[in-house]
């Protein structure tokens, strides 16, 4: 039996029907009693502008304490990190590049649960940094949730500077390198998009204008430093599939 914790999670739904999928707040004590495959704890707490506390008791402390109940029974636990944990890095990297982060709240909870995970020696644990990852279930409050609105709605938008690079991938692809996964993994495309070129060109497939739709407000949410890092690596997902992959979603959403 396969489970995913965190049924909310886009990741969650591109994942099959042979995975059960139950959420990560008041998890039923018998699930813990019950023998696993694989555990995939892809829940989080990814929410801007909360204290550090916040993120620290879910992405570290809650989430330990969850992968330890299922690791009692469970013959793999996968645990969900972030490529942030190499924020601060340029160029390529890979699980053989040290981590090297800015200190954001977010990012600091993320480190602190693998390296408890590394002081206590947990083995069957696997943990997966994937790249930034997007999809119709992206919330609005980030980018792409409100991008992807934008365009299925036809109407205007105002965004923060796009103007960077970056490492992106379809959110299905994320989930199905992790279904065949053979330890720990950075999941990424091995190539950067120009963030502002990618969301100007999924508004030239559906026949908006940007120019007209979007207004860039390009000095606003501009505090973390856009370093320019990937994975190291022949080119796993090309550019032509991301846009594909998520034109055929949004279409799919669109009103008929």
């Amino acid at each position: 039996m396969k489970l995913i914790v965190g049924d909310s999670a886009q990741i969650a739904r591109y994942f099959p029907a042979d995975h059960a999928k139950v959420p990560s707040r008041n998890i039923p004590g018998h699930l813990f009693d019950r023998s696993y495959d694989e555990v995939h704890l892809v829940f989080g707490l990814n929410i801007k502008g909360l204290t550090p506390t916040a993120y620290d008791e879910v992405n570290h402390l809650y989430t330990l304490e969850v992968l330890k109940g299922f690791l009692r029974r469970s013959r793999r636990v996968v645990l969900y990190s972030t490529c942030e944990l190499w924020s601060d890095c340029w160029g390529p990297v890979d699980l053989d590049t040290p981590f090297r982060f800015h200190h954001e709240p977010y990012i600091l909870s993320k480190w602190r649960i693998v390296d408890s995970i590394r002081r206590r020696g947990l083995q069957n644990v696997t943990v997966v940094y994937p790249f930034n990852h997007n999809s119709i279930h992206r919330k609005a409050d980030f980018l792409f949730g409100k991008v992807f609105q934008g365009i299925l709605s036809g109407r205007p938008i105002e965004i923060g500077d796009t103007h960077y690079y970056r490492d992106l991938l379809h959110t299905g692809y994320v989930a199905s390198v992790c279904r065949q996964l053979a330890g720990d993994t950075v999941i990424g495309s091995g190539r950067m998009v120009f963030v502002n070129d990618f969301i100007r060109d999924l508004y030239r497939r559906f026949d908006l204008s940007y120019d007209d739709l979007v207004t860039e407000q390009v000095g606003k949410w501009n505090h973390i430093p856009k370093n320019e890092y990937y994975l190291r690596g022949p080119v796993r997902y090309p550019y032509g599939r991301l846009l594909d992959d998520t034109v055929a979603e949004l279409k799919a959403c669109r009103p008929h």
